[in-house]
């Protein structure tokens, strides 16, 4: 129930219930931390953005998706700050680090019908 009034905005009710529920079933699935969330949201440490930010990380890593491009954007802000949104990044091209150093200081003689 609390999740539900946390999710309508009704976060001082929500808060209630959470830690009613803490109080019946400690440590039951995201409850201390919903609570956490409705807490700093009353007291302003976070705004209405950023908790919803906050379940979408939540929701990207319980579906396993947290190491995702969408979950690595916002984590570094760059769907909000990123400067060079609407800029392709030029092709990029991959040089190889040399493995043998081959020398040619012989001629090589190639006999006619040995190939």
């Amino acid at each position: 129930m609390g999740y539900t009034l946390s999710l309508m905005g009704r976060y001082n009710e929500a808060l209630e219930e959470l830690r009613r529920t803490d109080e019946l079933a400690h440590g039951f699935f995201l409850v201390q931390t919903e609570a956490y969330m409705c807490e700093q949201f009353l007291s302003g440490v976070i705004d209405a953005e950023v908790l919803k930010l906050l379940r979408l990380l939540q929701r990207l890593r319980d579906s396993g998706a947290s190491h995702s491009e969408q979950a690595t954007a916002i984590r570094w802000r760059w769907l909000i700050d990123n400067p060079a949104r609407e800029i392709e990044a030029p092709p990029t091209r991959v040089k190889r680090q040399q493995r043998a150093r081959v020398s040619c200081s012989s001629t090589l003689k190639i006999q006619p019908g040995s190939l």
